[in-house]
């Protein structure tokens, strides 16, 4: 039996990532980005790094099969 495919994503992962980093610069709310390869996938970590907020390690995690899909998994999840 065939499995298809049913694309599931509403947008590049670009245009997901520029839209949310927008609507936090909006906002005031600053972030750093921290990526790990591990094989096929890739994980990042968006943290607020707003003056002493970053010692706090407030922030969200994403994973993917490119450093692309990782950020907009992380940056998606900021915005929930």
């Amino acid at each position: 039996m065939n499995k298809m495919l049913k694309p599931y994503k509403e947008e590049k992962p670009v245009i997901t990532i520029n839209k949310i980093r927008s609507i936090l610069s909006e906002l005031g709310i600053f972030v750093s980005e921290k990526f790990i390869q591990d094989g096929d996938y890739f994980t990042c970590r968006i943290v607020i790094a707003n003056d002493n907020l970053m010692e706090f390690d407030i922030g969200t995690n994403g994973k993917g099969t490119s450093i692309e899909y990782s950020m907009a998994s992380g940056y998606a999840e900021s915005v929930k």
